[in-house]
């Protein structure tokens, strides 16, 4: 009888154990693929900005900052931001010492992607003092 008690009680220690270990690692990838910055993975980032996308095209607010590294080793912050009606995109290359050090800035009306062979392209269009045909170039993603 004691040994059956015991056997049970190991039985909810192992499934407790295995319950918060799941629970651990299923919140930890939420948070970095519901997160603000997206870290270099290019699974993670398009799960991310197939997420803004989904939001700006349901009129709901969002924000990414996507950072990227240079060859060099500096890097280049991208914020896309959205109320809803349009997205601002904040690009900030004083990270990168070989660059202008410009931040630049620009709203458009529309998100895009464009997907070809093994590459993931995010582009803004009908953009802000930019003529109808031309496009915003925001991150390439080559998945493969």
């Amino acid at each position: 009888m004691k040994n059956n008690r015991r056997n049970i009680r190991r039985i909810y220690r192992i499934r407790i154990l295995l319950v918060t270990i799941i629970i651990f690692f299923y919140t930890s990838y939420l948070s970095i693929s519901d997160g603000f910055v997206i870290p270099d993975d290019k699974y993670i980032r398009a799960i991310r900005l197939e997420k803004f996308i989904d939001r700006f095209n349901k009129e709901k607010m969002d924000r990414v900052l996507i950072v990227q590294s240079t060859i060099e080793g500096g890097y280049v912050e991208s914020e896309l931001y959205t109320t809803g009606k349009n997205i601002k995109l904040n690009i900030d290359n004083s990270g990168d010492t070989y660059s202008n050090q410009l931040k630049q800035s620009i709203t458009c009306k529309n998100m895009k992607r464009e997907v070809m062979n093994t590459s993931i392209t995010y582009i803004l269009d009908q953009c802000e003092n930019l003529s109808i045909d031309e496009r915003v170039h925001v991150i390439s993603l080559g998945i493969k």
